[in-house]
């Protein structure tokens, strides 16, 4: 089975690339991303460059938040 994972990665020098932060069951959307980055925080509050961050994210480009990076890839898990 497929799931869409959150990997983060802290900037430290001793941290692995596969730190598991939130699985989903099919491929988060927009406002999923934004809540799990953002909490509540309203969308007119956001600075452009943090809109354009989670656009990458679900591009699966690797983005940094709060001085760690995240990414989000599909992965396969058994059952």
């Amino acid at each position: 089975m497929k799931v869409w994972a959150i990997f983060s990665i802290a900037n430290n020098y001793d941290q692995p690339d596969n730190n598991l932060e939130k699985l989903y069951r099919n491929k988060p959307t927009f406002e999923q991303l934004l809540i799990f980055l953002h909490g509540e925080t309203p969308i007119a509050e956001l600075e452009e460059y943090q809109l354009i961050d989670l656009v990458n994210m679900l591009q699966g480009k690797e983005t940094e938040f709060k001085s760690d990076s995240y990414r989000l890839e599909e992965v396969e898990v058994s059952e």
